[in-house]
């Protein structure tokens, strides 16, 4: 072929030639049906290779790429200089299969080796193939061409430095934005590649830190300083940390080498690696995510920047945490208007005019990951315009996009542990897909094996797979009955005391709830196929030391530790109490088989390492095979060892664990003091061993080891009842509070200790003790009523009748019928209600007049009330603030008039409930009861809102003055309810951008109060006040509009 037709750099063809000869083929392929194959290639990050090395560098890598892919071609194939970094190869009598073969070598070719060009580089090349002999292969050589550059544009798309031969994907969602060049961030790059080519003397000044707003472009830019690296010759790694990383051991090392390491590897294994990357090429690690980075990587990490040969770049946006000291700072500022311009242009393809620019740019407050959400979310909703001039959104709907701005979610709350998750990534990748798609999970193993912590991981990985992730701990759970009402606290919704009112809140939504040691309650396990049934969108991982026989449970079993593995964690165990002995791998391993290869053991095992070493620990094994016995659900070599850690303590230690292993819900410090004289110093040397684990305030023993210790006791009956009266005395600290305290302070601190509760309350009743039933009685029957758990409040004083029926106290006995009866009357047994109250109040006859036979006319009111007799009703409530003002208990009388009033709302007698509600609030005002004095004034607002006795503005002061008094004293439902009223009268008034305020706040203290389903419906409120308020503003515009132009 002719000089001229040789291009002067790499020796290919020139592009003037190449009509010609793809025309030549084309002709053959019509006539003969010869087939001929066209591939485009790129060369990867030229532009990047110019700006940092210089253009006499790209030009070398061109020549290089172009000589090596003549190597590989055949004497027919013939390539041409199609662009700046593109070459077209025309491949005759060539199918589809061998073009995609040859391209592969030539790939293969041209990135072998470095590229020589003052400095050596590496080069990576993306290429696009397509042939005739194609299934439904276009016949047109243009149309061959287009096929061949989009399978280039997908090479890219996927990564670059590779070969796409496969049929074209469809087209990119035209709202989809491409990947781009940095724009305005030169300056940066210069201080990037200054790093990399520095000679670092300190692990400092090996890091170099990103800072900015988040959304400033973080991973963008790493990615290019992963390019540049690459280009240079290093090794690159990528890691991008979350909150599900941070429990598992080297789960970054993992994520950065994958297929480099062998599944869970050791240690030594990444620090061989690591070593081989920063030694042999020099190792460049980017970092995403640095506050979740496992210790464990971070440690090895840091070790190997001290030791030299790697560099890491790590993004820290602003108010994160960084995980590696660093000398040089780089800030990523926002995008100036201007910059945010181009950027979008490259991004969209084509620009965009100059109001949506600056209504972007302005919403995004420049920062191209916000921006770039916009974007897409204009696209979802077709709100992104397209025209041959620019594109285009409408301004107004880009502000309102970017108020309405989805808030981040959160990560799920659930157990922590301080020990790294080690050995289970391989089981993890297994488990994680099976649960994702199961209705029911349950992780089935012996006691110490690991199932909470695995199944607290997996649902912190799959947490984005559903609208919420919610634990529900079960462990002191001995009934099935109480779960929906568990269930129910948990998620925030309204009490619930039965499956299907549980299910009618939970709907169709997307929810996994994670039921942490079923076993208590594994033989009425159908429960829980109901509740699946009962809620669609419901998923449930269970974990549970034998199957539970349902039909659509998915087993997933939990098998113990590697010896390898178990050796890791042990090492981590001594490391943390801060042993100094460092065990061989045959001593290790010796231990290993004698303690068993589970989680309990070995973390038991390490931390007694700090007083004996390994081979003592082995030693006194061997002393001890006598207590190599079967225990249910445990493994035999699990319980002897807990055994044997009993031993080595004091009779004093045996006695005091044993019975805080007695506490079946946890205990605070305070507790275990009353309980077993355990002192702080008593409950660290437990940490410090763990036989204890510490979850916020308060201490858990492990079922295992709890089971164990519980055995061991000399008089377990008496340990019994120390627990028992340890709680009876927080009930009657929580009795003698405030009423507006002990309902509000003083039952979120019954919630944390109900099942402890419980249990001192069965003693209590099995004992017949009467002085120790008391103060429980008081607290459980107000606490059971206020959380709207009546089946289980219905289960124990049923329970407490039974066992009392001869008690000769009459009073207390009252109180329990009393309690019955409401909590009948809530289950909707009318009649036994009744009944039942009528016996209350004949028991309490001679202790009248007094506070229980008050409280009980006021349950004759509720029970009346509620079965239909709103005239026997006021007659109790009307005698029941009688005996309150014989007492003189304002608040008592103030309460009873409250109810006085809904009986009268009941029977359309507002302007005689609001009469009652009046006197009630002065009872209140004049004890100065600031939470009963706001709820009163809050009910004034509605029943006067709703029964048009006041006018709006009056029922907006009332509101007004409920609010104020509820926020002063911090009392969140009333604080809740008083603003939802207001927000109502506002809407009512005609004033929704006020109404839209008040929901807000509203809104606020629902989360003060973790109530969601309130939070829902408040939001539900908000879009309609905005709605609203758009519909005003749009009238105003238009009436605005309409006599302008009148007066023109």
């Amino acid at each position: 072929m002719e000089r001229h037709l040789v291009d002067d750099l790499t020796g290919a063809y020139q592009r003037a030639g190449l009509a010609d000869a793809l025309g030549a083929l084309a002709s053959e392929h019509a006539r003969s049906g010869a087939h001929y194959a066209l591939a485009m290639l790129d060369v990867d990050h030229l532009k990047t290779l110019n700006d940092v090395y210089g253009h006499a560098t790209g030009d070398a890598a061109l020549k290089a790429v172009a000589a090596r892919a003549a190597r590989v071609l055949r004497s027919g194939d013939k390539l041409f200089r199609y662009g700046g970094d593109e070459f077209l190869i025309l491949l005759p009598g060539t199918g589809h299969a061998e073009a995609e073969s040859v391209l592969r070598r030539v790939r293969d070719q041209v990135i072998a080796n470095p590229v020589e060009a003052g400095v050596w580089v590496n080069v990576n090349v993306s290429v696009g193939v397509a042939a005739t002999d194609e299934p439904g292969a276009p016949t047109d050589q243009a149309q061959l061409f287009e096929r061949a550059d989009a399978r280039l544009y997908l090479a890219k798309r996927a990564g670059r430095n590779m070969v796409v031969a496969s049929e074209v994907a469809p087209e990119p969602d035209p709202g989809a934005l491409r990947e781009t060049r940095l724009v305005g961030r030169d300056e940066q790059l210069a201080q990037l590649d200054a790093f990399l080519a520095a000679n670092a003397g300190t692990a400092e000044e090996r890091v170099l830190r990103l800072t900015g707003p988040a959304g400033a472009g973080f991973t963008r830019f790493l990615h290019e300083a992963g390019v540049r690296g690459h280009i240079a010759g290093r090794a690159v790694r990528s890691i991008v940390a979350t909150a599900p990383n941070h429990g598992v051991y080297l789960r970054a090392m993992e994520q950065a080498y994958r297929e480099l390491l062998p599944a869970d590897p050791t240690e030594g294994e990444v620090a061989e690696r690591l070593a081989y990357d920063a030694e042999g090429h020099g190792l460049l690690v980017l970092l995403e995510g640095g506050r979740w980075l496992d210790p464990g990587s971070r440690r090895l990490l840091a070790d190997r920047l001290r030791k030299g040969g790697a560099k890491l770049v790590e993004a820290v946006p602003d108010g994160a945490t960084a995980a590696f000291p660093a000398t040089l700072h780089v800030a990523l500022e926002p995008l100036r208007p201007a910059e945010a311009g181009r950027w979008l242009a490259a991004a969209l393809g084509g620009p965009a005019d100059a109001a949506t620019v600056a209504a972007l740019a302005e919403a995004g407050a420049g920062l191209p990951a916000r921006i770039a959400e916009l974007v897409a979310r204009l696209a979802d909703e077709g709100a992104l315009t397209r025209s041959p001039q620019a594109v285009s959104a409408d301004p107004e709907r880009v502000r309102a996009l970017a108020r309405a701005g989805a808030e981040a979610k959160a990560p799920p709350e659930l157990p922590r542990w301080e020990s790294p998750l080690v050995g289970r990534s391989r089981w993890l990748a297994g488990a994680n897909p099976l649960v994702r798609d199961a209705r029911l999970a349950v992780l089935v193993g012996p006691g110490g094996i690991g199932k909470s912590r695995l199944a607290a991981q997996l649902a912190l990985e799959l947490a984005n797979e559903v609208e919420d992730t919610r634990w529900v701990d079960l462990r002191a759970v001995r009934q099935a009955a109480v779960l929906p009402g568990l269930i129910a606290e948990a998620l925030g919704l309204e009490a619930s005391d039965d499956v299907e009112g549980l299910g009618r809140q939970l709907g169709e939504r997307r929810l996994r709830l994670v039921l942490d040691e079923v076993d208590g309650i594994v033989d009425e396990a159908g429960l829980l196929a109901t509740l699946l049934d009962a809620a669609p969108g419901l998923q449930l991982l269970v974990t549970s030391r034998m199957p539970l026989r349902l039909a659509d449970e998915r087993l997933i079993e939990v098998p113990e530790l590697s010896v390898a593995a178990a050796g890791e964690l042990f090492r981590h165990g001594m490391e943390r109490v801060g042993a100094e002995e460092e065990p061989g791998d045959a001593e290790l391993h010796a231990l290993v088989e004698k303690v068993g290869p589970t989680p309990l053991t070995i973390e038991l095992a390490a931390a007694w390492t700090r007083a004996l070493s390994p081979a003592e620990l082995g030693a006194e094994l061997d002393r001890h095979p006598e207590l190599l016995a079967a225990a249910p659900g445990l493994q035999p070599r699990t319980a002897r060892f807990i055994d044997v850690t009993r031993e080595l303590m004091s009779p004093w230690e045996q006695e005091a664990l044993g019975v805080l292993a007695t506490v079946p819900g946890g205990f605070t410090a305070e507790a275990a003091r009353a309980a077993a004289g355990a002192s702080p110093f008593f409950l660290l040397a437990l940490l410090e061993r763990s036989l204890v684990r510490r979850e916020g305030a308060r201490y858990t023993v492990h079922a295992a080891i709890a089971e164990r210790y519980r055995a061991g006791l000399r008089d377990p009956a008496a340990a019994r009842e120390r627990v028992a009266r340890t709680y009876a005395e927080l009930a009657r600290q929580v009795n003698e509070m405030p009423r507006s305290e002990s309902s509000s302070r003083g039952y979120r601190l019954l919630d944390a200790e109900r099942a402890n509760l419980v249990f001192a309350w069965r003693e209590a009743l099995e004992r017949r003790d009467t002085e120790l039933a008391w103060p429980l009685a008081r607290a459980l029957r107000g606490y059971l009523d206020v959380r709207g758990r009546a089946r289980e409040g219905l289960e124990l004083f049923q329970l407490a009748e039974s066992q009392l029926a001869d008690a000769p106290d009459t009073e207390l006995r009252g109180w329990v019928a009393d309690a019955v009866a409401l909590f009948l009357a809530q289950r909707g047994r009318h009649a036994e209600a009744a009944a039942k109250i009528d016996e209350a109040l004949a028991l309490l006859a001679p202790h009248t007049p007094g506070d229980t036979a008050a409280m009980a006319w006021n349950t004759a009111g509720v029970v009346a009330g509620m079965g239909g007799r709103p005239d026997a009703a006021l007659a109790a409530f009307g005698t029941a603030a009688e005996l309150r003002r014989q007492l003189d208990d304002a608040v008592g009388e103030a309460q009873a008039r409250g109810n006085v009033a809904i009986v009268l709302s009941m029977l359309r007698r507002p302007q005689e409930a609001f009469a009652a509600l009046e006197e009630a609030a002065a009872n209140y005002r004049r004890v100065e009861h600031a939470s009963g004095e706001a709820l009163t004034l809050l009910n004034l607002a509605s029943l006067g809102r709703e029964s048009g006795l006041l006018e709006p503005e009056a029922v907006m002061a009332h509101a007004r003055a409920a609010l104020e008094l509820a926020e002063g004293i911090g009392y969140a439902n009333g604080a809740r309810g008083a603003a939802t009223e207001l927000g109502e009268a506002l809407l009512l008034a005609g004033r929704p951008e006020e109404a839209l305020g008040a929901f807000e706040r509203a809104r606020d203290w629902a989360r003060v109060e973790e109530n969601e389903s309130a939070e829902r419906d408040l939001l539900g409120r908000m879009a309609a006040a905005r709605r609203a308020a758009d519909a005003a503003l749009r009238e105003q515009v238009r009436g605005a509009g309409a006599e302008a132009a009148s007066e023109g």
